[in-house]
């Protein structure tokens, strides 16, 4: 019995066969094949677009919803950190939550967390000079365990789960290398750059998450963000308060 023959040399192709043994044409089952490899790459990229939206939108809402309060914001965070990893769907997403990362890599964490508080704090000192800035009416702030929780442990393990989680494997489909991280320091710099002194805070936000992003493609893992994150926020409520 005679098998399937070459599209283009009429040759006939052994059963199984990805290319014809003649003139090397691609079978009618490898271009079949080729074409479901097509759709489901263009499927990953549409569901990678729809995160990154997803994702810069929930930030915008999570921000002005934190000025109200920090319990909404993170009820905000944790609905959009949901419905982004429902949308890239499979364990893909899960794959830098599942590694710890290496234990230089929470050395490259305390590392990263005392340079972003240097820029920051220089960075909204400046400001401050320039624009004069009156100073804020004085009001009553709650015990330092409560805003060491609402303030660094909570928006520590949240942002980095969306930021460097969901939104960093949204962001390799895109793009490659640095894009990823300058993709998602956007985000995260929107995410906190919308308080007192508004757009003007985004530079500063922008410089930590460009570092957090080299960490979290350094390191495979999101937990030395988490790491470098919560340190961060801990020691400007601990130390450095308003």
């Amino acid at each position: 019995m005679s098998g399937a023959r070459c599209r283009a040399c009429t040759a006939e192709v052994r059963e199984g066969a990805k290319f014809c043994g003649a003139c090397g044409h691609p079978t009618a089952r490898e271009r079949g094949e080729k074409r479901r490899r097509n759709l489901h790459g263009d499927r990953e990229l549409v569901r990678a677009g729809l995160v990154l939206a997803l994702g810069f939108l929930g930030a915008l809402a999570a921000c002005f919803v934190g000025a109200e309060s920090e319990g909404l914001q993170a009820l905000t965070e944790v609905g959009v950190l949901t419905v982004c990893l429902a949308v890239l769907g499979g364990s893909e997403s899960l794959q830098a939550l599942r590694s710890l990362g290496s234990l230089g890599a929470y050395g490259l964490a305390l590392a990263i967390a005392f340079v972003g508080l240097v820029v920051s704090y220089s960075y909204v000192r400046i400001l401050n000079a320039v624009l004069h800035s009156a100073a804020q009416p004085e009001t009553l702030q709650p015990g330092l365990l409560a805003q060491l929780f609402w303030i660094a442990i909570v928006p520590g393990l949240l942002e980095e789960l969306l930021c460097r989680g969901a939104l960093f494997t949204a962001a390799q489909t895109l793009a490659f290398g640095k894009g990823t991280i300058v993709i998602t320091a956007t985000v995260f710099a929107f995410l906190h750059g919308l308080n007192g002194l508004w757009l003007l805070e985004l530079p500063h936000r922008f410089v930590l998450g460009l570092l957090l992003g080299w960490l979290r493609a350094r390191s495979g893992s999101v937990w030395p963000c988490v790491t470098a994150h919560m340190l961060h926020n801990g020691i400007v409520v601990a130390f450095l308060p308003e």
